[in-house]
């Protein structure tokens, strides 16, 4: 008869190969719990472009409004009409948009409501410069691209017509000033401009707006 420490060692591993399937499995489970899981790579840096896109959430009414990037390149200008340049001078006279006072018109929402002022004083709507020009140039709303030039190194200023000026105010109504020949007058905050500018009257000494005007192009 088999002593009674052999019996029991005999019927341990017995147990022990029986449950060793279910023990292995056990630790496989848990195991693929502690893991990290796998991620697809190409997932993961498609959630990171889109929320680069993201700019800003705006909370209205218990309602979450996400505001996108647009990271599309800007649409170019299309030319739609090539404009004579009655003059070349680089003399860019200035007007301060309170001036402009008959609210209800585009002229005043133009310069009074969109514009926004930068801190050389322009005022600017979505990044076009206000400005002031001759009526056979066009209307108040229409958008141009003025070449100028310095000493060779030319520049195109963007601009909006936020005013227009009278055909007694020019030559004939031809579009430039009859006294210095200045074709392009700035809507701006006054108070705000550089002191060389408000000493001379002329923004020719803002950056962005100096030189000669060479062309001048109506956009779409």
């Amino acid at each position: 008869m088999k002593k009674p420490h052999i019996l029991c060692c005999t019927l341990a591993v017995i147990i022990g190969i029986a449950f060793m399937p279910m023990a292995t499995f056990a630790a496989q489970q848990f195991s693929s719990i502690t893991k990290p899981a796998k991620t697809n790579s190409h997932t993961t840096k498609s959630m990171q472009v889109n929320l680069t896109k993201i700019k800003k959430t705006v909370t209205k009414d218990d309602s979450t409004v996400l505001i996108i990037e647009d990271n599309k390149k800007a649409k170019k200008d299309v030319v739609i009409k090539k404009m004579p340049v009655y003059s070349h001078s680089s003399i860019k006279r200035y007007e301060d948009h309170s001036a402009i006072t008959a609210k209800g018109t585009p002229n005043y929402r133009i310069s009074n409501i969109l514009a926004k002022a930068r801190q050389d004083g322009t005022l600017e709507v979505d990044g076009r410069k206000v400005v002031a020009m001759g009526q056979s140039y066009g209307q108040v709303g229409d958008k141009f691209n003025i070449t100028l030039e310095t000493n060779g190194k030319k520049h195109v200023l963007r601009v909006i017509l936020g005013d227009t000026k009278k055909n007694c105010d020019t030559a004939k109504g031809a579009g430039y000033h009859c006294a210095d020949g200045h074709i392009v007058e700035g809507i701006v905050n006054a108070k705000m401009l550089p002191p060389s500018a408000r000493l001379h009257g002329d923004l020719n000494s803002v950056p962005g707006w100096e030189g000669n005007v060479i062309k001048i192009e109506k956009i779409k």
